[in-house]
């Protein structure tokens, strides 16, 4: 619902764009106040002939423009007969809950709701997280069905008691295999960043915020570099901590081996100019990153969390450490450089657990099949709402 980055947007349009036109109808409500690049994807889905509808959203709370957007989404819904409403993240999902209840009362069209990692799962304040768990309770009252992309999620609704266990589905994300290149190329990924061949390049690709934990690379850095001379980390993506970013590594002197490379469009196409892939997040859902760089075959060290441990096996898959480490996420960087031949193997088996249980197919199969489970044969329209701190979808 509020326009956003990253796996939520993902999310969206890989459903707007697999789901089978013969068998449902597709809308999009959706906000775009916080990426602008989301506005390409809204003009594709108009040139699929998918109705878009722009609701403004803003992620933080604000009660004033918060009751605009349920009264505009009110509205909407009131001149709008779908049959199905699937909300996506926080925000949106409590708004368009309380905005069907509203309009429809008990006939109201099925809810489906995807939290991408409740809001009270993130590292924020004792108060954010009660006021939180609270507006979700509430919007449960609204909710048929809950649709979770990690087994977080599904244990978080149902330890918070916001749901029965019949009412949540974990379908994970999944990878768009056609959208990377047949003959992966190093030198050209890396003439894309600037970065020379013979660089030892650990590659970030997300965008540049607490929850994905790049100052801890940053801190870990000296570290590496005195040890690993040749190494440059590429930090792909922006947001609102650059210039923190930026100003720590000037601090560590260590800015000769960053590269701010900023938001490239197809990503994907840059993860073979990676010797290997690190997520520092904090908190996750199911990372489509991580995902990306397991398929492209690159060794990937990822924070032991929920969410990123789902997708890792641990020392097989790639490799697991502690959150906020910049200790242990320097020797973990080390001992991979220093082991060219773990380094394949993790690629290697990390690439056939993709292909196997996280493709976009399997996905979208997952969820059209929900959909017709919650509504029947006849699934006239749907409408999906994002908000979340990645980016807006509807469909």
């Amino acid at each position: 619902m509020e326009a956003t980055t990253g796996g939520t947007r993902r999310h969206l349009v890989d459903l707007v764009t697999h789901l089978d036109r013969g068998q449902f109808d597709v809308s999009v409500v959706c906000s775009n106040l916080r990426d602008s690049a989301f506005d390409e994807d809204i003009d594709r889905f108009r040139e699929m002939g998918v109705p878009v509808h722009i609701i403004p959203m803003v992620r933080e709370i604000s009660m004033s423009k918060d009751l605009v957007s349920l009264q505009k989404l009110a509205n909407h819904f009131r001149n709008t007969e779908y049959d199905l409403i699937h909300a996506h993240s926080s925000k949106a999902g409590v708004l368009a809950r309380w905005a069907a209840r509203l309009v429809c009362g008990d006939d109201r069209p099925k809810v489906a709701y995807s939290p991408h990692v409740f809001p009270f799962l993130m590292r924020t304040s004792r108060l954010k997280r009660f006021v939180f768990r609270q507006a979700e309770r509430l919007s449960a009252l609204h909710t048929d069905h809950w649709i979770a992309v990690s087994q977080t999620d599904s244990r978080a609704a149902l330890d918070a008691g916001i749901c029965k266990p019949e009412q949540v589905t974990l379908i994970h994300n999944g990878v768009d295999l056609t959208r990377f290149p047949e003959s992966p190329s190093k030198s050209a990924a890396r003439a894309r960043l600037g970065v020379a061949d013979d660089r030892f390049v650990v590659g970030c690709v997300g965008r540049l915020t607490k929850q994905k934990g790049q100052e801890y690379l940053l801190r870990a850095l000296p570290e590496i570099a005195a040890q690993v001379m040749d190494v440059c980390v590429v930090l792909i993506g922006d947001g609102e901590d650059r210039p923190m970013l930026e100003k720590l590594a000037r601090r560590l002197r260590v800015e000769e081996h960053v590269v701010f490379a900023g938001y490239q469009p197809q990503a994907e196409h840059l993860y073979p100019g990676m010797d290997i892939f690190l997520l520092a997040s904090l908190w996750e859902g199911c990372p489509y990153t991580l995902l990306e760089a397991m398929y492209s075959r690159v060794p990937a060290i990822a924070t032991d969390i929920e969410g990123n441990r789902e997708v890792v096996e641990d020392a097989k898959t790639g490799l697991l450490i502690p959150p906020a480490s910049p200790k242990a996420l320097s020797q973990a960087v080390i001992g991979l450089h220093n082991s060219p031949e773990k380094r394949e193997a993790l690629g290697a088996t990390a690439q056939q657990c993709v292909r196997e249980f996280y493709t976009v197919d399997r996905m979208v199969k997952e969820t059209g099949r929900l959909y017709t489970r919650l509504c029947g044969e006849a699934v006239g329209s749907w409408v999906g709402l994002c908000e979340s701190a990645e980016i807006v979808d509807r469909s």
